[in-house]
């Protein structure tokens, strides 16, 4: 398998939004309750992502 490592840009915001909102239903559905995770979900929206992306660098290498 091939893998390619490189920065995300605005075009990966939904994408990055599906991963991370996956792993946090998966990871704290037994930590925290649905309204919490509600609340975070918000904070990793397509768009809350892209904001992200677009005020800092998420992944790279020097």
């Amino acid at each position: 398998m091939e893998l390619e490592v490189r920065s995300a840009n605005e075009n990966d915001a939904e994408a990055v939004s599906r991963v991370i909102l996956a792993a946090l239903r998966e990871s704290k559905v037994k930590d925290y309750s649905q309204d919490i995770i509600a609340r975070v979900e918000q904070n990793f929206s397509p768009s809350a992502v892209l904001a992200l992306l677009r005020r800092r660098k998420v992944c790279g290498h020097a």
